[in-house]
């Protein structure tokens, strides 16, 4: 069974042929050769979306306005515990068998799963060890609880923030999605040093000065 959009196939009343979801993500790399010497250097970037093929077997043939509606655009895919965003936006033909009708289409799939549900992760006392339960690094969400001019290191990257609030977000995912707040108010300016990554299984956590009483880790497990 999957979920698109808060929908199930069941609640559409599809069957998918085979639900074929699951895949590794292809790596962006980039290669130099040099003419007189051996082999090439390899610059490795993020990773590609995944584009999948699905064949959906439609039971209730007074249903085909509401799936044609149902797979059309961009929304978040659930499948076997873990979530991503979707995309189906290739033409949608079907075609008829017998008494059912054949849905063929194509969907593009985010990079990565992250967990339907997980706990947050709470610390209190330093040094600390992060836990990502993942299979590849995971960008995490920190709330950090503190005051005055903290310094910390989180696995192996360090940075520092100036507080003038009670709490802070740092949101260490990459891309525009990057962020440093405090309710609805940027605090970017405040922080300075690298957005750390969590590595699948254990990650230190550091304070190297300052004074902080708490850090919630979210977003701490991330699966190609």
């Amino acid at each position: 069974m999957f979920r698109f959009k808060g929908i199930t196939n069941e609640e559409m009343e599809v069957v998918a042929e085979e639900e074929n979801f699951l895949g590794r993500a292809a790596r962006r790399v980039e290669s130099t050769a040099v003419f007189d010497a051996d082999g090439a250097s390899f610059r490795y970037g993020g990773r590609e979306p995944i584009e999948r093929s699905v064949k959906l077997f439609v039971l209730n043939l007074e249903r085909m306005d509401d799936i044609l509606a149902w797979l059309d655009g961009e929304g978040t895919f659930e499948f076997e515990g873990r979530i991503t965003t979707a995309r189906f936006l290739t033409e949608v033909v079907p075609e008829r068998l017998s008494a059912i009708k054949i849905i063929e289409t194509r969907f593009i799939r985010d990079a990565f799963w992250y967990p339907l549900t997980e706990a947050d992760q709470t610390i209190s006392t330093f040094p600390a060890v992060i836990t990502n339960p993942g299979n590849t690094e995971s960008e995490p969400l920190l709330k950090i609880t503190g005051s005055g001019t903290v310094n910390l290191t989180l696995n192996g990257v360090t940075f520092a923030y100036v507080f003038d609030t009670p709490y802070v977000y740092i949101d260490c995912q990459s891309g525009p999605g990057r962020d440093v707040f405090h309710l609805d108010v940027k605090k970017t300016r405040n922080k300075s040093g690298g957005y750390p990554f969590l590595s699948p299984g254990s990650n230190d956590l550091v304070i190297n000065s300052g004074t902080i009483s708490e850090v919630i880790v979210t977003k701490r497990s991330r699966f190609l």
